[in-house]
């Protein structure tokens, strides 16, 4: 049988997981720049792949977090609950945040890019019917 998670947990996890990817911007990635001996060398670190990488993963985690844990906040507010979207949107989020972070950018993040579009537009319907 499968497992799907609620509302509330699913928002509990999306948020953590983006707070996750500010703090790696904010703790790891960042100070690499403050600390960075001239501008040259602060450029280099700008318009290195890995500084690229982590900006977009970050800002793509920024991006879509917020939409997302408002209508699964609004689903758990209402009682109303919409596990497969639930489980989706954490699948979804986690799956393209690591798998991009660890293995590179790419197709491989696709099937967790469409699982967020299939979550959000279930989201969106499962709120629309319930106003």
């Amino acid at each position: 049988m499968a497992t799907f998670m609620t509302s509330g947990l699913a928002a509990c996890i999306i948020i953590a997981n983006d707070l996750v990817a500010k703090a790696h911007m904010s703790f790891m990635v960042r100070p690499t720049i403050l600390f960075a001996k001239g501008e040259e060398a602060k450029k280099r670190i700008l318009d290195s792949k890995e500084f690229k990488k982590a900006h977009s993963l970050q800002m793509n985690t920024a991006e879509y977090a917020p939409g997302m844990v408002a209508m699964l906040l609004y689903c758990q507010a209402k009682g109303i609950q919409s596990p497969v979207a639930a489980t989706l949107a954490v699948t979804g989020s986690l799956g393209y945040y690591w798998i991009q972070k660890i293995v590179g950018n790419g197709p491989i993040g696709a099937p967790f890019h469409i699982m967020r579009f299939v979550s959000i537009a279930m989201l969106i319907k499962t709120v629309y019917d319930s106003l």
